[in-house]
């Protein structure tokens, strides 16, 4: 807090004509004080360390197995859950084309093409009859310029 309001107070006070010096700016000298604070305070008490903590725990730890697929269908990122359930016949990879993972289930194609969230029944094939729910959940890049070059080249 002190680093985001200090340089609004010393420009308060030069556009009130409080200024020590008459004429003096002192925001650009305070703002260098405030990116040390910023540097510190990331550095120092580990700012950026919390979205891996979050992911290491939400994510990692969850029962519910999570495949990332890209606009080309290829593995991105998946859980030890994801992992367990496909294991024996297929071991996930990142990089890895999503028809080698879910290609013995036909009914997983159609709901990945389209563009909103859905849900679909796998049967599993063994000896007792077992169905995989697969829960479509797209997450939209917001830059179009990406999504477009990536799918064209």
């Amino acid at each position: 807090m002190v680093a985001a309001l200090t340089p609004w107070l010393v420009n308060i006070i030069y556009n009130a004509g409080l200024s020590p010096e008459p004429g003096l700016e002192l925001t650009p000298l305070v703002l260098i004080f405030t990116g040390t604070i910023f540097v510190w305070s990331t550095v120092r008490l580990h700012m950026l360390d919390l979205a891996p903590v979050a992911r290491e725990t939400l994510i990692e730890t969850m029962a519910e197995g999570m495949v990332v697929l890209d606009v080309r269908d290829r593995v991105v990122d998946f859980n030890p859950a994801a992992q367990r359930l496909l294991a024996p016949p297929v071991p996930l990879a990142p990089g890895q084309v999503a028809s080698t993972i879910f290609g013995k289930w036909s009914a997983w194609a159609a709901p990945v093409d389209e563009v909103s969230e859905t849900s679909v029944e796998l049967p599993i094939d063994d000896d007792t009859v077992r169905y995989l729910e697969l829960y479509i959940s797209p997450v939209c890049d917001p830059r179009p310029s990406f999504r477009t070059a990536d799918r064209d080249s």
